[in-house]
């Protein structure tokens, strides 16, 4: 086991710190995370979005937006826990309703969205606080692959615990909103599944958890797109990225032109070999945050806990990760509306190349600059590429 020292920086006080138990867990690398339909069907007409579905945590003690698409024109009313709301359809058929704050609860109740001449109701609805994990391949890790994973697993019935996952016998269901059971948490992030059981149990109330990691991504990948243009330094590694980019398309032309018989011309070669290690230019800036992470707004969330740092471990990125970092937390707040949203992240473990001193640095910066962040330390206890 090892020991998660957390660091929190705010406004008003002073750095804190509390310890957590985590678990080193064993490298696997995963594909890329389905992508999946975000509106749930009652007709041709009324629909409400896939992250209200039966067992779905909502956020306590803040405005809680319910949304979906109607007819242009239709009049929807949400009820829950004694409120009613309406919200009429725009000329695109979108509809936005928001409860009032709600109180912490426990007991499953309905919630229930009516217009358009339909309804639909969702059962088993929970309050209390709802988190995003997100990252490379240290957040995306799962259970069934982490060190000693198997025998947590046999004890994770928590029913409210609350995970946002494709069911484990779902055939060609879509993800949805189901309680922790040990067969549900075998493919389900480990730090978000220690992390989320920790808040459970220490709270004594519901608690979400949604992930969205990708092993292998750079954190340009994740910020909200066009949050570089605020940082000069940023502006100016995107056009580098972008003449990289262009450069690499004509790297897989020319790559094709050569095979074992018909080797290249040496300084061709040369040229060939450095750009097969500069494969991450392909994607673009903010690529992953429009796919995984733009669909969850505006659900309510109490904050995001953050793993990556290793695939920006290279010259030149781990230096600009001071500046990537807090646009990224940045671009998040502004985009979810929460100016202090949480943002917790894992301080990269102590590799031996010359660069990571450096990221881990940019880390540390980016704690005492961003308010409302904290750190979780472990260089003491970690091994491996992914502990």
């Amino acid at each position: 086991m090892i020991h998660l020292l957390i660091y929190r920086s705010s406004r008003t006080s002073n750095h804190a710190h509390f310890k957590e138990k985590g678990t080193l867990m064993k490298p696997i690398r995963l594909a890329l995370l389905c992508c999946f339909a975000w509106t749930c069907t009652a007709d041709a007409g009324l629909q409400v979005n896939r992250l209200f579905s039966d067992h779905v945590v909502l956020q306590r003690q803040m405005r809680v937006p319910v949304w979906g698409t109607a007819s242009p024109g239709a009049m929807v009313e949400v009820e829950f826990a004694g409120q009613s709301v309406r919200a009429v359809a725009d000329k695109q058929g979108n509809w936005t309703a928001h409860l009032t704050p709600l109180t912490a609860s426990s007991q499953g109740r309905q919630l229930s969205v009516k217009g358009d001449g339909a309804s639909i109701v969702i059962n088993d609805i929970v309050v209390g606080d709802v988190w995003i994990g997100s990252g490379q391949s240290n957040m995306a890790y799962a259970m069934c692959e982490s060190e000693d994973g198997r025998v947590a697993m046999a004890k994770a019935d928590h029913p409210m615990l609350r995970i946002f996952k494709r069911p484990a016998a779902s055939g060609k269901q879509l993800v949805q909103w189901m309680p922790c059971t040990p067969r549900e948490v075998e493919d389900f992030s480990a730090v978000a599944y220690f992390f989320g059981k920790h808040l459970h149990q220490r709270l004594d109330l519901p608690v979400g958890l949604i992930v969205r990691a990708v092993g292998g991504t750079t954190i340009e990948r994740w910020v909200s797109p066009g949050s570089e243009r605020r940082d000069e330094v940023l502006a100016a590694s995107v056009a580098e990225a972008q003449r990289r980019k262009d450069e690499f398309g004509r790297f897989e032309v020319e790559r094709t032109k050569y095979d074992k018989r018909n080797r290249p011309p040496p300084a061709v070669a040369q040229w060939l070999a450095e750009m097969a290690n500069l494969s991450y230019y392909r994607y673009p800036t903010g690529g992953l945050y429009r796919r995984m992470i733009r669909p969850l707004q505006p659900f309510a969330v109490r904050g995001i806990i953050w793993y990556q740092g290793e695939f920006n471990n290279r010259p030149g990125q781990a230096q600009d990760y001071r500046h990537w970092q807090p646009v990224l937390i940045d671009g998040w707040r502004k985009d979810w509306g929460q100016d202090e949203l949480p943002f917790l992240f894992v301080q990269m473990q102590v590799l031996g190349n010359a660069t990571m001193p450096l990221l881990r640095e940019s880390q540390l910066m980016t704690l005492l600059r961003c308010p409302r962040t904290a750190m979780a330390v472990i260089c003491d206890e970690s091994a491996g590429l992914h502990p």
